[in-house]
Order: structure tokens, then C-alpha cells, then sequence
């Protein structure tokens, strides 16, 4: 893992992988329109992660919360954002867009979604 000259961490996905993650801050977007009355409401916002050593790892989603007959669902939306470019073993960077979808997979690993209710519920409480 490295720090490279144009501030992106070059690091391969069994070094993310062995890099604890925990939790920044969390957020809902307010600018959600008012639902009427009688329709499904729907709540979504923002996470972001940090590693705990340096150099610092980022990595941020979109979220919603999806409500169905069988009960409550955290969806990540979209592709996280990033401050880190994967590599291959062999040291070379992979796509933008493969780094992306990677760092989605990892992402949906995580226990975010475990950790979100609690995050969201005090800060708007």
C-alpha cells in the first residue's frame, strides 16, 4: 500500500481486505420531496468509512432503505467513492469502473448495515 504523486493509495484487494474499516460518519439527505399521503415514503443518505492507519483510506456510499411486506432492507446506491486505486499483483491499476465495482463487493461485505440503524437513529433522534 502506497500513497502515490497524484493523491491516489495503490493498494491490491488482499491489502483492503486486511485493512480495518470503521465507521466516519453517516447522514439523510433532507432534500427528499414530501410524500403524499397513503404512499410509500423512502429514506436515503450517505456513510462514509476510514481506515484506522496511514495512509488514511476512504471510502464512501449511498444508501436507502428499502420497506417491503417482509420488513426494512439497507441498499447501498450506486458505486462507492474513493480515494484508493486497486492493483493487480502485478502492480498494475485496474479500470476506474473495475476499481469501483470491486470496492462495491467489498463494501456490500461489510457491516454496515448492522451499524447504520443505531448511527442514524441517534444522530436524528
Amino acid at each position: 500500500m502506497y500513497l502515490s504523486p497524484d493523491g491516489m493509495i495503490r493498494l491490491t484487494v488482499d491489502q483492503l481486505l486486511s485493512t480495518p474499516l470503521e465507521h466516519l460518519v453517516s447522514g439523510v439527505d433532507m432534500e427528499s420531496p414530501v410524500p403524499a399521503c397513503g404512499t410509500v415514503t423512502s429514506l436515503s443518505g450517505y456513510t462514509e468509512w476510514i481506515s484506522t492507519k496511514t495512509p488514511l483510506i476512504s471510502i464512501g456510499w449511498d444508501w436507502c432503505l428499502q420497506v417491503s411486506l417482509t420488513g426494512i432492507r439497507w441498499t447501498r446506491v450506486g458505486l462507492p467513492r474513493s480515494n484508493l486505486l486497486l492493483t493487480r499483483d502485478s502492480g498494475d491499476d485496474t479500470t476506474w469502473h473495475s476499481n469501483l465495482e470491486i470496492l462495491g463487493t467489498i463494501v456490500d461485505a461489510l457491516a454496515w448495515r448492522e451499524v447504520l440503524p443505531a448511527v442514524v437513529a441517534s444522530r436524528y433522534a
